[in-house]
């Protein structure tokens, strides 16, 4: 096994890194994407390539100006297609496996932009990318900004 720690001064340590070696004393594994989708190993390591492949990873995310602009930074994200008023088709980088996947949005436009978005929705789930309406409290489309987190299997 291996430790590293920092000093911070006064008697304090704060570790930067363990490396834990296998019974063998050889030097666990790297998880491999399969592994790292069933998510039920407990004798591999999870290096930074592989753990957007777990099941709870964030896949992608984005936030959207009023005025349908894809906002930077985002991830796997592709593009924003401001469809129509309040209508947006968000297209991913790389596609989920199938169309089955969560999505939580938020609405940042704040309490000083007047009136304010009664229903985030969506509709139209494909593999490659999602449209995402937004509506006032009467149900007509509106133009705000936006954030959205997309989780689910790639």
């Amino acid at each position: 096994d291996m430790v590293s720690f920092v000093s911070e001064g006064s008697g304090n340590w704060r570790e930067l890194s363990r490396r834990l070696a296998a019974a063998s004393g050889a030097e666990r594994a790297a998880a491999t994407q399969a592994e790292m989708e069933t998510a039920t190993s407990t004798t591999v390591d999870v290096t930074p390539g592989r753990a957007q492949y777990a099941p709870s990873a964030n896949k992608a995310w984005c936030s959207i100006s009023a005025t349908g602009a894809l906002e930077s930074p985002s991830y796997n994200v592709s593009s924003v297609t401001d469809t129509a008023l309040g209508n947006r088709t968000v297209n991913f980088t790389t596609a989920f496996s199938s169309a089955v996947y969560a999505i939580t949005s938020t609405d940042k436009s704040g309490s000083g932009s007047g009136a304010q978005t009664s229903g985030i929705g969506t509709d139209n789930f494909l593999t490659t990318s999602v449209q995402v309406f937004i509506s006032d409290s009467a149900g007509n489309g509106v133009d705000r900004a936006t954030s959205h987190i997309f989780t689910g299997d790639q």
